[in-house]
């Protein structure tokens, strides 16, 4: 019965490091020989061309007695057709005998054979073959370990510990030919089986492209790094078992010389040209702080040609190097360009350190490529408690963007399309975002891409200095608002808060002129008894940030609108021409002031641009001579009086004002009719012009009569 090898634990030390991807070997198509051109001593040959991995011929070979002769077992499987050069094939195989875990390790083969105790020459041997017709295009034995070295020609297992041939010839070929055959060593009488399961290459590769094999390699290893050193590999199957938290070790123990071990990872597919590379990986601090970042490296391959080679320590950046610094694994990412359809990781010894060398090689994996951050989203600087819009795109077909707030796991936040905005929350402080991209129906992603979110400081209240506020104000004053900071003298006014109702220069509501000055100062007349603006909010913005302050943080004026002092002021008596012609003196301007005066407050006279001044009575009641010349002179004939009245803090100017007409047409001479008369009282009687004022002088005695008749 067949046997299902596993490392002894002397080779459970030998490192290997493998690419991860989305699903197992099964969930990939594959295109199998179907047919057999050849089978020698071969049980149920037709198993090997159903195109069932779980089925099995049986090849047989023989050492043969002293009566039969030995006899190898040949089968044949073709394709049916020739497949392009470069093409990778997969022989899964089982061998009776132990060799297969042994030529897993390529060039390492014989030294793992002696710490298993396999002899590869003279027991168990096989050859694999592939060929174009009759012609040989490449092959390889068990008996030379390094024919299973190569680029083109390996050893692989699968993540369950299944055993395959993978050749890949550099010219064109149809058909597979795997010959079992007994060496010299084995004796007489020995019989043993290889099982073939069946021969295959990979299709168009599907929307998930997984890894499927692993195997390893190394150089200047020798018996004492594996049975002394520690040297080897450990679970080699967790590289490649879709287990982010589960890894291979690849370890080289404390070692002198030079020295390297690599674990190459097989994809069945050839990726697509957008796709890019995933490793998941750690490594001790202690080594890193030595630079074995530089002996850290990856290469990729399509076959057997070289299509990208570098280093993990140009793959790094800071917040990376913190992550592996802390013993965490990390996540690194790099674009190939072109197909591929293996990945190599190589560790190579650090020269003169007393360390334990050792890598953790969790997973590799095909992922979509790697999100680029749009140019818009670079350098992105905001102000305090705004969002920003970050857009990033990948050039993979079929994908999602994903962001997160962390480099490795943390909270997923979003999930948009490529080239879709991804809106943050209102930021505080400088935040770092993370995008990674992911085929739609698969389940891994790409390596995560940071952008940068810089977060300036918006200024507050505390920032803007207004004076002068703390008294009321009156309906007749010019409010002058003059704010001071130290950020800039560029200030924005409003009516509410949450900056919903700004305030522009030359803005006029309700009556109330609002301007706007050069110096930046917000200058507010017209003020009136109703609907005047109780509270005035004035925000800053920083000339270098452009930032303003935040809602609800702005500073705040209040206007307190006094009472101010009501007055009434009235001019009474009436100017007529007698008073300015027949009074040729002074002429008495009386009146009175109702509200708020007081005794002694001042009112003045203004006739012909020329002031009088009267003081108020205990009744506020004022009265003054005006030349009567001045009136007749007065171009305008009015009478002009005001006060000055302060109360409650404000003062108020009211005028009033009356004007007057002046007659100087000189009268017609009375008449005075003749008398005679013995009477001591005798009536005179004349004749005059209506209304006139009549005056006769008897005996130097002055008579006055007003009707226009002399009585």
């Amino acid at each position: 019965m067949m046997r299902k090898t596993t490392y002894p634990s002397p080779l459970n030390s030998f490192i290997v490091i493998f690419l991860l991807a989305c699903f197992s070997m099964n969930a990939q198509e594959q295109s199998f020989a179907t047919t057999i051109l050849n089978q020698e001593n071969v049980d149920n040959a037709n198993l090997s061309v159903n195109g069932d991995l779980t089925d099995f011929a049986e090849v047989r070979a023989s050492s043969g007695t002293l009566i039969f002769n030995a006899y190898d077992g040949v089968l044949e499987l073709s394709y049916g057709q020739l497949l392009p050069a470069n093409t990778t094939s997969y022989i899964k195989i089982e061998t009776e005998d132990d060799l297969l875990p042994t030529l897993l390790g390529g060039s390492l083969g014989n030294l793992l054979a002696d710490v298993l105790g396999v002899v590869l020459i003279g027991n168990q041997e096989f050859t694999v073959t592939a060929k174009d017709g009759n012609t040989e295009v490449l092959s390889a034995t068990s008996t030379d370990p390094n024919s299973f070295s190569g680029n083109r020609t390996r050893i692989i297992t699968d993540v369950d510990g299944n055993y395959y041939i993978a050749l890949t010839p550099s010219q064109a070929y149809s058909s597979i030919e795997i010959t079992n055959h007994i060496g010299s060593l084995i004796g007489l009488n020995q019989e043993r089986s290889l099982r073939v399961y069946g021969a295959f290459y990979g299709s168009t590769a599907p929307d998930c492209n997984a890894p499927n094999f692993t195997s390893f390699d190394g150089t200047g290893i020798n018996l004492d790094l594996i049975n002394l050193g520690g040297a080897g590999v450990t679970n080699i199957e967790n590289a490649i078992d879709n287990d982010p938290t589960s890894y291979s070790e690849l370890s080289l123990g404390v070692v002198s010389v030079a020295a390297s071990i690599e674990q190459i990872i097989y994809f069945q597919n050839q990726s697509d040209a957008t796709d890019d590379v995933k490793i998941r990986l750690a490594v001790d601090p202690s080594l890193l702080a030595l630079g074995v970042a530089n002996n850290i490296e990856f290469e990729a391959y399509n076959g057997a040609t070289l299509v990208a080679s570098l280093d993990l320590n140009s793959l790094l950046n800071l917040e990376l190097l913190n992550l592996l610094q802390s013993n965490s694994p990390i996540d690194i990412g790099f674009e190939t360009s072109s197909p591929i359809n293996r990945v190599v990781v190589r560790y190579s010894a650090l020269l003169n350190t007393s360390l334990s060398q050792r890598l953790d090689l969790y997973e590799v994996t095909l992922t979509p490529n790697i999100p680029e951050i749009g140019a818009a989203s670079q350098n992105l600087s905001i102000c305090s408690g705004e969002t920003a819009s970050l857009i990033a795109t990948t050039t993979s077909s079929n994908t999602q963007l994903k962001w997160y707030d962390s480099p490795q796991d943390g909270n997923l936040l979003a999930t948009v399309e490529s080239g879709e905005a991804f809106i943050t929350v209102p930021l505080q402080d400088d935040t770092t975002f993370y995008v990674s991209s992911i085929k739609n129906g698969c389940t891994q992603e790409s390596a995560r891409t940071p952008v940068v979110v810089i977060v300036n400081s918006t200024p507050e209240a505390s920032d803007i200095e207004v004076t002068g506020f703390d008294d009321d104000i009156c309906l007749t004053e010019t409010i002058s608002i003059s704010p001071t900071s130290s950020i800039s003298n560029e200030f924005k006014y409003y009516f509410d808060s949450s900056k919903n109702s700004a305030i522009t220069n030359g803005l006029n509501l309700n009556g109330i002129d609002y301007t706007i000055n050069l110096e930046g100062e917000l200058l507010i007349s017209g003020l009136n008894t109703t609907n005047n603006p109780n509270t005035i909010y004035i925000s800053v913005i920083d000339p270098v940030t452009g930032c303003e302050n935040k809602d609800n943080e702005l500073k705040v004026v209040s206007l307190t609108i006094a009472d101010g002092p009501e007055v009434t002021l009235n001019i009474t008596d009436d100017i007529t021409a007698d008073d300015t012609i027949e009074k040729d003196s002074d002429i008495n301007i009386s009146g009175t002031v109702t509200g708020d005066a007081q005794e002694n407050d001042n009112v003045i006279i203004t006739v012909n641009n020329v002031d009088y001044s009267a003081t108020l009575d205990v009744n506020l009641n004022y009265s003054i001579l005006i030349p009567g010349n001045e009136l007749v002179l007065d171009s305008d004939l009015t009478i002009e009086a005001s006060i000055t009245v302060t109360a409650n803090m404000c003062t108020v100017t009211v005028t009033d004002t009356e004007t007057y007409s002046i007659d100087i047409t000189n009268p017609n001479t009375p008449t005075v009719d003749p008398q005679t008369t013995n009477d001591t009282t005798p009536l005179i009687t004349g004749t005059a012009d209506s209304e006139d004022q009549l005056t006769v002088i008897v005996n130097g005695v002055t008579y006055t009569e007003g009707d226009g008749n002399l009585t």
